[in-house]
């Protein structure tokens, strides 16, 4: 049920703000499988839930296994609302900083500059997150 779900989550948010990484991961996983039964895998509040476990792999210092998640989210966000979508933007933008930790600089500029394009075509070339863009660019391209 949706409520069963959403206890889940509520669980495996605390025992990440806990530190118990094992622990949510089994509830975000559970309540992954509970609600992609109930919706399918493509549904965006499915692909919340990859996010959920990406975070937690990221913690776990998994980073690779956080960008699969990730990739997995931006693959459904993507479907359901197109390129130009902000949740479609600050997800690119989050695999970008995944493979920062990874130490991968040549994949992340690449990711970033996508991000950069992105978000040029859906905010327009003057918005400050564009910017913000440039600068993650920037700097990442720097590190290659």
């Amino acid at each position: 049920s949706p409520k069963a779900v959403d206890t889940r989550m509520k669980i495996g948010k605390v025992q990440l703000e806990r530190g118990r990484f094992e622990d949510a991961l089994e509830a975000y996983s559970h309540a992954l499988y509970m609600k992609a039964g109930l919706f399918g895998d493509s549904h965006p509040s499915v692909a919340k839930i990859h996010e959920a476990i990406s975070i937690v792999h990221c913690e776990k210092d998994q980073p690779t296994e956080a960008v699969k998640d990730m990739k997995r989210a931006l693959r459904v966000y993507r479907e359901e609302y197109g390129d130009e979508n902000l949740t479609v933007i600050s997800t690119v933008e989050s695999i970008g900083v995944l493979y920062l930790i990874i130490g991968n600089f040549e994949k992340a500029a690449c990711i970033f500059a996508e991000a950069v394009k992105l978000k040029m075509s859906t905010l327009g070339k003057t918005n400050p997150d564009v910017a913000k863009s440039l600068i993650k660019w920037g700097s990442t391209h720097e590190k290659i």
